[in-house]
């Protein structure tokens, strides 16, 4: 069993989560995809109180091959460096999470999220996240 969202992509490869709601085929360049976030059963097994750090391994063996269900990617394990990155790249947004953390659904304290790219009207100059990533330590991401 796996954790994830559908995403569609644009022309430049990025996510875009309106097009889902609002598909304009000449930006859309990818079918509907799951991206896998975690993996919390294989088999019989129940992966969510191993730590990150062991069940990310598991999500790659289990979406390896697959034609529509990719990992997310995950980025620089220093948070600015990544949340520069992710600003760069155009990504609408990040989530950081604590390696050593057992998978908890809802909202967690070993995991923050930040919105980079909202709309248009609303792009983050600064982020809150340098805050937050300070709780969750250097290895985050």
């Amino acid at each position: 069993m796996l954790d994830g969202e559908v995403a569609v992509f644009d022309e430049q490869l990025v996510s875009q989560f309106y097009l889902l709601h609002d598909a304009k085929p000449a930006i859309v360049c990818t079918p509907p995809l799951l991206m896998a976030f975690d993996c919390l059963w294989i088999g019989n097994r129940d992966l969510r109180p191993a730590p990150l750090h062991e069940r990310r391994p598991a999500l790659e063996a289990a979406v390896d091959g697959a034609e529509l269900i990719l990992p997310v990617r995950r980025l620089a394990t220093d948070g600015l460096e990544a949340w520069e990155l992710g600003k760069e790249c155009g990504y609408e947004g990040l989530v950081a999470k604590d390696g050593g953390s057992p998978y908890q659904a809802g909202e967690s304290r070993s995991w923050v999220t930040d919105l980079l790219l909202r709309s248009k009207e609303l792009v983050r100059e600064t982020s809150p996240f340098a805050d937050k990533t300070a709780r969750l330590g250097r290895n985050a991401w």
